[in-house]
């Protein structure tokens, strides 16, 4: 498993295209990635995703962080 941290301030579109190349790329050896991201458009309201294989489920937006660490970060688990 690694853990990719993503920078502040990152378009919700790049970040869901980047997911979306690397799922198309390297797929046979991405298990899942699942993380929670803070978008530029809205950094208060987390995005959830989560992929299995080659599918990237719909992104869920957040009302807000939970509770701890507010931190923006993909786990990708590979084989």
């Amino acid at each position: 498993a690694h853990t990719v941290e993503i920078p502040a301030g990152v378009p919700e579109h790049a970040l869901l295209r980047t997911v979306e190349i690397l799922l198309a790329t390297a797929a046979p050896r991405i298990l899942r990635i699942k993380g929670l991201v803070a978008p530029k458009e809205q950094p208060d309201r987390p995005l959830v995703l989560h992929a299995v294989g080659r599918y990237l489920s719909a992104p869920v937006r957040l009302e807000r962080w939970p509770e701890g660490e507010r931190r923006s970060a993909l786990v990708v688990i590979t084989d």
